[in-house]
């Protein structure tokens, strides 16, 4: 989550709001099962409890799971870990994971571990997002070149392009401007491997 996950981020507030129905839902419930005259003493539905949970997470569309582990958070969290969920440097999957662990600490140990788990998750984020930019960014320059590649310019080849796509002259004089840029592009991509990446002589 943290920056890299704009979902996870909305999810926690979505609890928040799932939280304030609370009340409004329990109560509902509990109109509604008293309005009801299909069910018998002995019968088994009229036992059935009322699933806060399930109700909260229906009410503002989140799975179950989530919703339950949003309200342990709302509820045992300490302080900095509920903030940071608030500010979302925390998603509520790694605020769980990080709550798991710190109920295995001793209490006097608890408060400088959440500062470090914290500064754990932002670190990892800004690894994550930087590796998500450098792997989109690798993935262009193999895709332009796989692309590239199938292209036999031959004259009979460009006919076939020109003709079949019925180009207007004002579209064949953008084509050749393009083509110009993108002979630019990969000249430069050239000189950048020869200058950089390859052993000097």
């Amino acid at each position: 989550m943290g920056i890299g996950d704009p979902a996870g981020a909305a999810l926690w507030k979505l609890g928040q709001i799932a939280l304030k129905l609370k009340p409004e839902l329990e109560t509902a419930a509990k109109a509604h099962q008293g309005r009801r005259t299909d069910l018998s003493v002995n019968s088994p539905k009229s036992h059935t409890p009322f699933d806060t949970r399930k109700e909260m997470a229906q009410a503002v569309g989140i799975g179950e799971q989530a919703m339950g582990r949003i309200a342990r958070l709302s509820e045992d969290a300490p302080q900095a870990l509920k903030d940071a969920l608030e500010r979302k440097e925390v998603s509520v999957n790694r605020g769980w994971k990080i709550l798991k662990a710190l109920q295995q600490l001793p209490e006097e140990e608890r408060e400088n571990a959440i500062t470090e788990m914290i500064a754990a998750v932002r670190e990892i984020d800004r690894i994550d997002v930087e590796s998500d930019r450098r792997g989109k960014i690798a993935s262009l320059f193999c895709k332009a070149y796989e692309r590239a590649v199938l292209l036999t310019p031959t004259s009979e080849n460009i006919r076939c392009w020109v003709e079949g796509t019925r180009m207007r002259p004002e579209e064949i004089e953008d084509s050749i401007k393009e083509s110009y840029e993108l002979a630019q592009v990969f000249q430069t991509i050239e000189d950048v491997l020869k200058l950089e990446f390859l052993p000097h002589q």
